[in-house]
C-alpha cells in the first residue's frame, strides 16, 4: 500500500478508501489528469514559480473551481504535505465548497416553483368539470 487515496489523501486501506469510498483497482489516474484543462495546470505551475504571492493562489483556486477542476486543486495542495500556505489554502477551499453545497441543499427547483400554479389551474378545470358533468346528469 501507498501513503495515502489519490483523490482524497485519507491513510489507504485494503481495496476502498475509508472516506472518500474510492475503490484504487478502478482509480486511474491518467482519465483524471486528461479532465483538468490545461488552464488550470498552467495556473499551478506559475503558482509553483510565485507561492508566496496570495492573488496567484487566489486565481489558481478561482479557475479551478471555475472549471470544475476543485479535486485537482485541492489535490495539488494536498501534495505539498506541511506547508502553511497549502494548508491555508486547503481550508479556504474546502469552506467554500462546503458553503456551495449548503446553498444548493437549501434551494428550492426552479421547475418546482414554476409548476405549481399550473399544477393548481388544471386541478381545478378537473374538478369544475367533474361538477359540470354530475350537474348535468342530473337536471337530465
Amino acid at each position: 500500500m501507498s501513503e495515502g487515496c489519490p483523490k482524497c489523501g485519507a491513510p489507504r486501506a485494503d481495496r476502498f478508501c475509508p472516506k472518500c469510498g474510492l475503490e484504487y483497482e478502478r482509480f486511474d489516474p491518467d482519465k483524471v489528469q486528461a479532465t483538468i484543462p490545461d488552464s488550470v495546470f498552467a495556473l499551478w505551475e506559475n503558482l509553483e514559480k510565485n507561492w508566496d504571492d496570495p492573488a496567484v493562489h487566489a486565481l489558481f483556486v478561482e479557475e479551478g473551481l471555475r472549471r470544475d477542476a476543485a479535486g485537482f486543486v485541492a489535490s495539488a495542495y494536498r501534495e505539498k504535505g506541511d506547508d502553511p500556505i497549502a494548508a491555508v489554502q486547503l481550508e479556504k477551499l474546502t469552506v467554500r465548497l462546503i458553503k456551495a453545497l449548503e446553498v444548493q441543499s437549501t434551494a428550492v427547483p426552479i421547475t418546482s416553483r414554476s409548476m405549481k400554479p399550473v399544477v393548481y389551474v388544471l386541478l381545478f378545470c378537473i374538478i369544475a368539470l367533474l361538477v359540470f358533468v354530475i350537474v348535468a346528469q342530473y337536471i337530465r
